[in-house]
């Protein structure tokens, strides 16, 4: 992971396995990836089964929010007995910190096929690089 990116996610990050499994009707993480471009940045979150007019997904300031929810179809819920269940359903959300460099004013979204693909453009300054300095240790006098 790029040292510049900072992401959260909601409460399930603590469950076993890294949320990867929820409790039903606990906050699942959909699975993310996060690809930088030399002109841009790409989010892409795998979300089948989400109804588009259960996503939203808000800009506020550095941080990009994308919060969804899945349900269960209605006759699913019906059902007596589950033999598997590995489906998370439920709410969602992740909050991405991102730095200077991008345009978060200009952030573009679509939702094909199951997966939310979110694009925000770089703005053309440098990005702040990490600096490592040797530091001479002074002896005492």
């Amino acid at each position: 992971m790029p040292s510049w990116l900072r992401h959260e996610a909601t409460s399930s990050d603590a469950l076993p396995l890294g949320g990867m499994f929820s409790a039903p009707g606990q906050p699942f993480v959909p699975p993310t990836d996060v690809v930088e471009y030399s002109d841009r940045v790409v989010i892409r979150m795998e979300v089948p089964g989400v109804d588009r007019d259960e996503l939203m997904i808000v800009q506020e300031d550095r941080f990009v929010i994308v919060q969804g929810k899945r349900k269960r179809p209605p006759h699913e819920r019906e059902a007596q007995t589950y033999r598997l269940t590995e489906i998370q359903y439920g709410p969602f959300g992740r909050v991405f910190e991102f730095p200077d460099f991008l345009d978060l004013s200009q952030v573009r979204a679509d939702y094909d096929e199951g997966f939310l693909t979110i694009r925000i453009p770089k703005t053309g300054k440098a990005p702040r690089q990490p600096i490592s300095l040797r530091i001479r240790i002074e002896k005492p006098q």
